[in-house]
């Protein structure tokens, strides 16, 4: 009975390091893709605003990309395309961020996306 005695705290500790490891995951892992999502729906305004931008596109890619120093997302114009397709715009992005897992770091390439149709008027 007395070598039991201590597994108890054993078993305790171990599920207590796991879970604060969980929630270290969760704040680095949570906020780069909320992120990820902010751009995604800044992408979404400026296809659906495209054809009233299509005259000037470097408004549409300074929106874009004013919104990723917001966010300090690593974004370069090079970065942003823009691509019409039958009827269609669709706006991308592509960028890589580095996440610490306390153990190692992964890189992680984030591609948002949006695509609208293009009502021609």
């Amino acid at each position: 009975m007395l070598k039991n005695k201590g597994q108890s705290k054993i078993g305790c500790l171990i599920y207590l390091l796991l879970f604060a490891y969980f929630i270290y995951l969760s704040i680095q892992l949570v906020p780069a893709f909320y992120k990820n999502e902010e751009l995604r729906d800044t992408l979404d305004i400026a296809a659906r605003s495209y054809y009233q931008l299509k005259d000037r596109p470097e408004v549409m890619y300074n929106m874009i990309l004013k919104k990723a120093r917001e966010q300090y997302i690593p974004l370069k114009r090079n970065d942003i395309r823009v691509q019409l397709r039958r009827g269609e715009v669709e706006i991308s992005a592509t960028y890589d961020i580095e996440i610490d897992f306390l153990f190692m770091k992964k890189k992680f390439k984030m591609h948002p996306t949006a695509t609208m149709p293009i009502y021609d008027f």
